[in-house]
């Protein structure tokens, strides 16, 4: 017992000399120091990398000494492999920094999963070979092409940590005391329960005349494909002159068929008289189909030029309901269809609208209901657009996780589409390029793979194809709106079109500023975009129309008007 006693000590020193060695290594390695209170100092920035030098054969005995120097050679080993990996982490985030129209077309990534824009050898989404060099470019950069990988959108890896749930607990918990606080309130004034549900009743009117037109929409894309297969199965048995009579009358025929994606559902919806939102998600949709349509030709046409194959059916009927709007043969899939997730989505949708309704009817609107029927000065008018920043700038983050999370996440969660990046992290962002990049990756998509890369493929250079992409999308959100609104006032396309471009040029050198001043521009210009088109919208039903002609809809009534009594 005795001599257990003796080793187990003899044991417990040794290992003591062994840490005291190690410790007194870490210092020198470092250039710290013990001080006082106990604590180290702050390391030297002048010396890194573990010290061997000091280490004295003949100051411990043999096997302490072999047992320290291979602690201290696996040491050096990790040390030197934790440096490497911080540079190749440092390499592969340069690399894989998100862009939609970039300048040298660099990658899309998130660490949940490995979606990059990769060149490879096998046909692209627009046709041409992966990773070529585009037209007028002399093989110094490659347009890259989209990888579809099974990751969660942004939002739902977050959710997956307490402290961030939280907030979702309290967003939860906030819209339950508005809802409380509405129904007390319309109790006790008008002696009713209204819920600020009559301004969602009231602008989804006629809605059931928006999904027969969609189902038209859906019966004409199935005509549309079978046009394209029998394009493609006959135009190879046709040579000369003929094949290129039947390439031009395919290419009329389709350039009708898209404009009458576009046309047909608008005169409808005029025909009607639909409200405002009814013909926003009408015309939404419209857009949708058809920059669908022209993914499916453009992706498939190239095909059908070389060997005469179509895409199957079931694959072209998957595209025209998955969420997204780049065109491949096959996506990746997950495993099952998780039913509760898709309920609790769509619970989120029905949410944000009941928010994005309170919002508008108890917070926006009744600033600028009497504007015509009494007279506003500057200050007042400055004080009215000033008070509707932040709820205008909530309603703007309830539009953005209705659409882009909860929408588009039940219907991949029902599709068992795997690619769930609809969004990234552009709340981080500090620039505006950033910000164009990261908000709406689905858009961006479509409009990096058949615009800017098309422009660039047929000659242009980089800034052509940027300018491209800024003004076909924002000449298409405001034919959304000013069709919606019933008149046009480009209040949209100046902020978005000509503003937003020039600042998306702008960059910051601090992160933090940046950021700052991006949420600031965001929430200041969404509340001076709904102040405007308000202001015009009540000043179309509380001022005369001076100008008998169509030219009425293009003239903002709000900057002449004359009250009606």
């Amino acid at each position: 017992m005795q001599l257990h006693g003796e080793e187990h000590t003899a044991t417990h020193d040794n290992n003591n000399v062994v840490v005291n060695e190690l410790e007194a290594v870490k210092l020198r390695s470092t250039g710290s120091k013990i001080l006082p209170n106990g604590r180290l100092s702050p390391a030297s920035p002048k010396r890194s990398g573990v010290d061997t030098s000091s280490l004295r054969r003949d100051s411990m005995p043999q096997p302490l000494y072999d047992r320290l120097k291979t602690l201290t050679s696996v040491a050096q080993a990790a040390e030197e492999q934790i440096r490497d990996l911080k540079a190749a982490l440092r390499e592969t985030l340069r690399d894989n920094r998100p862009s939609l129209v970039p300048e040298a077309v660099s990658a899309t990534s998130w660490p949940n999963g490995s979606a990059r824009w990769t060149p490879s050898t096998t046909s692209t989404p627009n046709g041409s070979p992966k990773g070529s060099p585009p037209a007028g470019g002399g093989g110094k950069r490659q347009l890259r092409d989209k990888e579809f990988a099974v990751r969660n959108s942004v939002l739902t890896d977050l959710f997956a940590v307490s402290h961030i749930n939280t907030i979702y607990h309290v967003a939860v918990m906030v819209l339950i005391v508005l809802v409380l606080k509405t129904l007390v309130q319309d109790l006790v004034e008008h002696g009713t329960i209204n819920m600020s549900v009559g301004l969602i009743w009231y602008s989804f009117g006629g809605f059931h005349r928006v999904i027969t037109i969609w189902l038209v929409m859906m019966a004409g894309l199935l005509l549309q494909y079978a046009a394209y297969a029998h394009w493609a199965a006959r135009r190879h048995q046709l040579s000369g002159l003929l094949r290129r009579g039947w390439d031009l009358a395919f290419l009329l025929l389709l350039v009708v068929f898209d404009a009458a994606l576009l046309t047909l559902p608008l005169l409808r919806m005029l025909h009607y008289a639909m409200p405002f939102a009814s013909s926003f998600a009408l015309l939404t949709e419209a857009v949708r189909v058809l920059m669908k349509s022209h993914a499916f030709v453009r992706s498939n046409v190239p095909r059908a030029l070389r060997d005469g194959t179509v895409p199957g059916f079931n694959q072209f009927l998957y595209f025209m309901f998955a969420p997204t709007l780049v065109y491949c043969d096959s996506y990746p899939r997950t495993s099952q269809i998780r039913w509760r997730v898709v309920a609790c989505h769509f619970l989120e949708v029905v949410g944000c609208l009941f928010y994005i309704s309170f919002l508008t009817e108890r917070h926006l609107l009744y600033m600028f209901r009497d504007f015509g029927l009494r007279p506003f000065t500057p200050l007042e008018g400055v004080s009215a657009v000033l008070s509707t920043v932040l709820p205008a700038g909530l309603a703007f983050m309830c539009c953005f996780y209705l659409l882009l999370h909860s929408w588009h996440n039940a219907w991949a969660e029902m599709l068992r589409f795997g690619d769930r990046m609809f969004y990234m992290d552009w709340w981080n962002q500090g620039s505006f390029s950033a910000w164009y990049r990261t908000w709406n990756v689905l858009v961006q998509d479509w409009l990096y793979t058949y615009v800017y890369k098309d422009v660039v493929l047929l000659g242009g250079n980089g800034f052509v194809a940027r300018v491209s992409v800024f003004f076909i999308s924002a000449a298409v959100h405001e034919f959304i709106l000013g069709f919606a609104l019933r008149f046009f006032y480009p209040v949209l396309y100046v902020f978005f079109g000509i503003i937003g471009f020039f600042l998306s040029f702008l960059a910051l050198g601090s992160s933090a500023v940046g950021n700052i001043g991006l949420w600031l521009s965001l929430f200041l210009g969404d509340g001076m975009m709904f102040s405007f088109y308000a202001i015009e919208h009540y000043a179309r039903i509380n001022c005369q129309q001076t100008i008998d002609s169509s030219w009425d809809l293009f003239i903002p009534r709000s900057w002449s008007c004359v009250p009606l009594t």
